[in-house]
């Protein structure tokens, strides 16, 4: 018996535009000391901004001068402080030159030629970072894809494997299984450790995915781990599926059924193996060593072309210092894409996800409504008479939701913008 302290909910007297309260009280929490959880349920990624939060004034002085994010990435880098104290000691030499105390000036240099070299980085950098960032969205896609195919086959064990609760739970704990061993063998150990670690497992024992035979077996499996789990989950649905129980399919429903469950279990097995393979394929090594080395020397002539022009020391400082947060912040934004699997303010929120997998498929095995084959009772048909389809107005919804009894009204200007929105 899983208890998983689901807090009991009367929806009709929430209130609908608080959506984030009303998902925040249906999730369930984890105390899993690797990560930090979601800041929101919806989202998978550790640092995500809401764009409307930073609308007013003071907003916008919070996404300015927040420390998260770029700067977080910028400062803790040698090279940044490096070019820094270079342009304060061109500075101090001009000053001292001005004053008489330094007799040898500094060399001129035409910013016409420091110009093509920037364009040139520019180019460089744009070009790497979108790479980067459709590398970064292909990591995402197949994510996602794990957390859809969780659910897919979740599905297919509630509605066709036997009615019997241990047999539906080991249906499923190995496909979830297969996730939690594929993000934890994705974090980087200290050298000389496994990939997974004895927290990491247990946390599954914890949440009841492997038993202590089961985890001996994959510590000392020699393949590729994350996909040991889903063999065993197909081994237990077609052992399920053919014994013999109340409306079991037989002859080809019954080939055409884990025919489905085999095709989401070699799906789920590419989205794995597209994870594991992309991270093994970084940028080759000569195109990042030539932007580094184009972006020092870029930066070094900038920083020698901006103290040769008549401006203020200090103004001259905040423009470098501009320029070389931009270029060298633009980059690392760039490479922390590259790996979205980490503690970066970017990376994917890995335990969020596994969390949101685990809390569906309870929530999925734990429903029991019986089928109906009726649309009778107090519930009504709409096929049946002259009902008219509910209206929608001005962001309304009138129609009363059928078995859930979500409020009928919706805030103005907070409600679904179509009647396919209040179905969904």
């Amino acid at each position: 018996m899983i208890d998983l302290g689901v807090t009991k909910l009367d929806v009709t007297k929430l209130d609908v535009d608080a959506d984030q309260k009303l998902l925040s009280q249906l999730s369930v929490s984890f105390a899993l000391p690797l990560r930090a959880r979601l800041p929101h349920p919806s989202r998978m990624v550790k640092g995500y901004y809401d764009p409307s939060d930073y609308s007013s004034f003071i907003g916008l002085l919070n996404l300015i001068f927040s420390f998260n994010g770029m700067p977080k990435l910028v400062l803790k880098l040698a090279a940044f402080w490096l070019l820094l104290l270079f342009q304060l000691g061109l500075l101090s030499t001009r000053y001292l030159y001005a004053e008489g105390i330094w007799h040898v000036p500094l060399p001129t240099v035409e910013w016409a030629s420091i110009k093509s070299v920037t364009s040139l980085l520019t180019f460089f950098i744009v070009f790497y970072g979108g790479s980067m960032y459709g590398r970064y969205q292909t990591f995402y896609g197949h994510c996602v894809g794990l957390g859809g195919d969780c659910m897919n086959w979740v599905c297919l064990v509630r509605n066709h494997c036997p009615q019997d609760k241990a047999v539906r739970w080991n249906c499923t704990r190995f496909v979830l299984s297969c996730v939690h061993v594929l993000y934890f063998s994705l974090n980087e150990p200290a050298p000389g450790e496994p990939d997974i670690g004895e927290e990491e497992w247990e946390i599954m024992r914890e949440r009841h995915l492997f038993t202590m035979a089961e985890i001996a077996t994959l510590k000392e499996y020699k393949g590729y781990k994350p996909f040991l789990p889903l063999v065993w989950a197909l081994e237990e649905v077609e052992k399920a599926m053919k014994t013999d129980y109340p409306n079991a399919p037989r002859g080809p429903e019954l080939a055409t059924i884990i025919a489905t469950f085999r095709g989401l279990a070699f799906e789920m097995r590419g989205h794995c193996g597209q994870i594991t393979n992309w991270l093994k394929q970084p940028v080759p090594f000569p195109y990042f060593q030539f932007l580094t080395l184009l972006l020092m020397v870029d930066l070094t002539l900038i920083a020698y072309g901006l103290t040769n022009m008549e401006f203020h020391w200090a103004l001259t400082f905040v423009i470098y210092l501009v320029i070389l947060s931009s270029f060298m912040g633009l980059k690392e934004v760039a490479v922390a894409m590259s790996d979205p699997f980490g503690e970066d303010d970017i990376d994917f929120d890995t335990n969020g996800m596994l969390t949101s997998a685990y809390n569906n498929a309870i929530a999925m095995l734990k429903d029991e409504r019986p089928v109906s084959l009726s649309a009778d009772g107090d519930m009504g048909n709409p096929l049946v008479g002259k009902a008219e389809p509910a209206a929608i107005t001005n962001g309304t919804a009138v129609a009363v939701a059928i078995a859930t009894k979500i409020p009928a009204g919706w805030p103005p200007g907070s409600g679904p913008s179509s009647k396919s929105d209040v179905l969904l």
